[in-house]
């Protein structure tokens, strides 16, 4: 009785390179699924700062004086937040403020930090158009 040939199956060598591959691929793939996730944590980060600071932002002038100076505050979830104001230039019927917002969570190395213009007419000026 020979061997019969076309038998079905894997010879011990084919399941050895099989592992082998497997052994140095599965590694690689685990690393690329962990950075997925990282890079998905970060982005979701990046989202929460940006929100933090539109909505921020949206307040000077409403909620907030705008006034030179610097405040502080924080938001649920370690968020904090910075916002410095100061007086770039100045007409007899308007000021220009330089707004900066930074926006970051607590612990973390980086964070967010916008920039804006605000130009607001001085004191006793309305705006009405009355004085030309």
């Amino acid at each position: 009785m020979g061997a019969e040939r076309g038998q079905a199956g894997f010879t011990l060598i084919e399941a050895v390179v099989a592992l082998a591959i497997l052994a140095i691929g599965l590694p690689v793939l685990m690393q690329l699924i962990s950075s997925g996730f990282g890079a998905s944590a970060a982005a979701e980060r990046l989202a929460a700062e940006t929100a933090i600071a539109q909505s921020e932002l949206a307040r000077i002038g409403v909620e907030r004086p705008l006034e030179p100076g610097e405040t502080a505050g924080e938001y649920g979830g370690g968020y904090r937040w910075r916002l410095a104001v100061r007086e770039a230039a100045a007409t007899p019927v308007t000021v220009l403020f330089e707004v900066s917002l930074s926006v970051w969570q607590e612990g973390k190395d980086a964070g967010i930090t916008v920039s804006t213009l605000r130009l607001v007419p001085t004191a006793g000026q309305s705006g009405d158009g009355d004085s030309l």
